[in-house]
């Protein structure tokens, strides 16, 4: 499972976003690895879409454990500036907080230790004229070695 769709499990855990699954689409849905301007007859306004982007390193803990640190990024994008100022914070606000995440419960994937630069608005989409905010980062990723 990539870094990507890991930590969209942990935001959708907490209520930070929604799936796109459900019809209609629930404001804040929330892709990986793209950010579709609608829907068939859905225009998504308010959405979040987190990307898989660059290369990591390797540790290991004291315990043995392996970690990886895979790079990523949260776009945000928003009708109301306001609103979507509001909604990459709150997204900052819990990666900022993320100690030793089990992301499925089972042991499988360990999220550690999130570490973001601050988050910018970049203006607007092109096409729409909707408020574009970027959010990147790096996390520490154990997997036990299961998946």
């Amino acid at each position: 499972m990539s870094p990507a769709e890991l930590l969209r499990i942990a935001l959708l855990a907490q209520s930070i976003v929604a799936s796109p699954a459900i019809n209609p689409i629930p404001r804040w849905a929330c892709f990986i690895g793209n950010m579709p301007e609608s829907l068939p007859g859905q225009p998504i306004n308010d959405a979040v879409a987190i990307y898989d982007s660059g290369g990591h390193g390797y540790n290991r803990a004291m315990d043995a454990t392996q970690f990886i640190h895979p790079k990523f990024q949260v776009k945000v994008r928003s009708a109301n500036y306001t609103d979507g100022y509001a909604k990459v914070g709150e997204i900052a606000y819990y990666l900022d907080r993320i100690i030793r995440l089990d992301v499925n419960g089972d042991g499988t994937y360990i999220l550690d230790a999130v570490h973001r630069l601050p988050h910018m608005h970049i203006g607007f989409e092109n096409s729409s004229k909707r408020h574009m905010w970027v959010l990147n980062g790096t996390v520490a990723l154990a997997n036990s070695g299961r998946a």
